[in-house]
C-alpha cells in the first residue's frame, strides 16, 4: 500500500492503522477477522494509541514484516533447501577509506561467489568473517557492515508471527468456514 507523504508525515492515528489492517491487507488471499485482530494485537497492544509517531512506526513495522521480512525469510529457507547459496542484498553509497575496504570486501565475496559458487572458497585469501551457507536450522547470515559479523535468525519474532502464527490463524479460519458451509471465491477478494 502506497500512502502520500502528507498523510503520514505527522504520524498516523490508531483508527487509520486499524482501517488499513481491516480493509487494506489480505492474508493468504483471505479476509479473516481473527487474523486482523491478531495483527492489531501484535502491533498495537502495548502502544500509546495517542502517539501518532509511534502509530506510524508500528504501521511501517507491520508492512515491513508482512510485505518483506517474513516473505524474504520464507524464500531464504526454501532456497536453503534447494540452492547452494542464497543471494543477499547490500548497498554502500558514499565511501570513506574504511568504507572502501568494506566495498572491496563485498566485491571479493560476490566475485568469489560468481567464480567458485561460494563467497569463501577454500583457496581464497583470508577473510574477516566466513560467510556460512544459509540453513533452515541455523539461519545464519552475514551482516555486511564496517565490522562484518554473523548473526542468526533475522527478526525472529516478527518472522515467526507472519510465517507461523498468521498462517495457522488463516488455516483455522478456513477450516471454520468449511465446517460452517461459509465460502467465498478467492478471486472476489
Amino acid at each position: 500500500m502506497i500512502m502520500s507523504h502528507d498523510i503520514v508525515k505527522d504520524g498516523v492515528s490508531l483508527e487509520l492503522l486499524e482501517s488499513i489492517v481491516r480493509n487494506g491487507m489480505i492474508y493468504a488471499r483471505e479476509k479473516s477477522k481473527l487474523v486482523e485482530d491478531l495483527v492489531l494485537f501484535e502491533f498495537t497492544d502495548s502502544a500509546d494509541s495517542d502517539n501518532k509517531i509511534d502509530m506510524r512506526q508500528l504501521m511501517m513495522d507491520c508492512f515491513s514484516y508482512s510485505g518483506f521480512v517474513a516473505p524474504a525469510m520464507l524464500e531464504a529457507k526454501a532456497l536453503a533447501k534447494n540452492i547452494p547459496e542464497p543471494f543477499v542484498n547490500a548497498s554502500v553509497t558514499k565511501y570513506s577509506e574504511t568504507e572502501k575496504g568494506l566495498s572491496l570486501y563485498i566485491m571479493k565475496l560476490w566475485t568469489d561467489f560468481a567464480k567458485y559458487g561460494s563467497p569463501n572458497p577454500p583457496d581464497s585469501e583470508p577473510s574477516p568473517v566466513t560467510w556460512p551457507k544459509f540453513t533452515e536450522e541455523e539461519q545464519e547470515y552475514l551482516v555486511l557492515d564496517l565490522k562484518p559479523r554473523l548473526e542468526r535468525r533475522y527478526e525472529a519474532d516478527g518472522v515467526a508471527f507472519w510465517n507461523e502464527i498468521v498462517p495457522k490463524m488463516v488455516e483455522l479460519t478456513q477450516t471454520e468456514k468449511t465446517n460452517t458451509g461459509e465460502t467465498a471465491a478467492k478471486d472476489e477478494l
